[in-house]
């Protein structure tokens, strides 16, 4: 349950668990009391409101909205998704790795891999012992480290992420990262070479 990735195959065990605890139920009921034909026509019709409910909660994108997700509900990509970024880095042909918001990382893929690897993306269960020390990113010193350790030559983040609110204060008076390009989703930042 670390990832939504895994929900349906969590789905797949528990639907059937759910079904048999359900006819449990009416069983119970059945028993204890006479189901009448209105009862069982009301039970029907609010299942039946409730799962449309929920299903227009979620074609509305009000989950997404709500777990604070970047995807949309439908075809094509989302308008949160930091494109005019990506083609500024695809166009840019930046030697070495890219750093960047966990948000945006399997969009980053999506559009660039094999040609350049990222830092994070989503697979939460992943990068679980990096995350739970991600507080770190706000001294330059650590991720100096980072930086050399993975070849780090640029910085995406996202306008809306954790990332961003902890490193921009001192990228903006790092001597070592200057600001190249900033979209109304995302900056990105390259690192000086002062060889």
């Amino acid at each position: 349950m670390k990832a939504v990735r895994n929900v349906p195959l969590f789905a797949m065990i528990a639907a059937p668990i759910t079904i048999w605890g359900i006819y449990g139920i009416a069983d119970f009921f059945s028993v204890k009391k006479k189901v009448t034909w209105p009862m069982s026509v009301a039970i029907g019709l609010f299942l039946l409101v409730l799962s449309s409910v929920i299903c227009i909660y979620i074609a509305g994108n009000g989950l997404y909205h709500r777990l604070h997700l970047l995807r949309t509900f439908g075809f094509g990509i989302s308008d949160d998704y930091p494109v005019e970024a990506v083609t500024y880095l695809k166009s840019k042909n930046i030697e070495g790795n890219i750093f960047n918001s966990t948000d945006i990382g399997g969009y980053l893929i999506w559009q660039m891999y094999p040609q350049k690897q990222v830092a994070l993306d989503g697979r939460w269960e992943v990068y679980g012992d990096f995350l739970k020390n991600i507080q770190r990113l706000e001294n330059p010193l650590y991720f100096r480290e980072l930086a050399e350790q993975y070849t780090i030559k640029a910085i995406i983040l996202y306008k809306r992420s954790r990332e961003i609110r902890l490193m921009a204060p001192w990228l903006k008076i790092s001597p070592f990262w200057q600001i190249t390009r900033e979209t109304p989703k995302a900056i990105i930042y390259e690192k000086m070479d002062y060889t």
